[in-house]
Parts: C-alpha cells; structure tokens; sequence
C-alpha cells in the first residue's frame, strides 16, 4: 500500500542560538516512529553547517537520540509506543518543528457533478467523477 502524503509545510526560524522549526514532509502512511523521528530530528542526521543536513531544524538533543534507539531497540510492540512517545513528547516540547498548514483539503464541484470521490493522497478521484 502507498503512503498517503499529508504534507506539513514547516518555517524554519532562526535564532543566535539555534533553529526553532524546519521544513520537512511527514507521510501519513509510515509504519512506525522509526521511520520519521530519527532521520527528521536525530543528531546522526545533523549535519553542521552543511546544505546537506537533514535536520532542517538543527534539532540535536543527546538524550531524546538515547529515547529514539532505546524505542527502536524494541520493535514493533505495544510497549514501543510508550517509548516512542517520550522522544515525541520532547521533540514538541523544544519546538523542533511548529506546523503551520493544516492538511484538511476542500473541493468545489458544479451542482451538475455526481459521486465525487476523495482519496487522501490523489484528492479528487477524477475517473469516477460524472457530469450531468
């Protein structure tokens, strides 16, 4: 199954001492933390100043990476979700990345449309739209 897309459109603002958000993309469908905390807030993936870093934000928190491996370490559990959320909950509380679109979409037709369909990543299902 592909991942339905819900784009988080993220400014980046920065400061003398750091960086408070970023811009990055979140995928609605992704499995597990795992797949979008580290590599979006991770020291191992900041890169200082260096146009290659992919963490936008400059976020780096030794003990938030020590939370994320001890969460990953676990797998795919129940109890990794309790983990998972103790990173998470930092990340938010430091601001590593302040959204600023809501990703709820609204579409407009013609009252001489019938069975609009929307789909979360390809929107206005356009082959199963008719026309009176």
């Amino acid at each position: 199954m592909a991942p339905a897309h819900r784009v988080t459109a993220l400014m980046r603002v920065a400061s003398a001492a750091s960086s408070l958000a970023c811009a990055c993309v979140s995928f609605a469908g992704l499995v597990s933390p795992s797949d979008f905390l580290p590599p979006t807030f991770g020291c191992d993936a900041f890169v200082p100043r260096s146009p290659q870093n992919l963490t936008l934000s400059e976020f780096c928190d030794r003990g938030v990476d020590a939370d994320m491996r001890q969460a990953a370490a676990i797998g795919p559990s129940d109890s990794a979700g309790a983990l998972w959320a103790r990173p998470d909950r930092a990340i938010v509380d430091r601001a590593a990345a302040v959204p600023l679109v809501d990703p709820r979409a609204l579409v407009f037709v013609s009252e001489r449309v019938g069975n609009h369909q929307f789909h979360p990543q390809w929107t206005t299902l356009l082959d199963q739209l008719w026309v009176r």
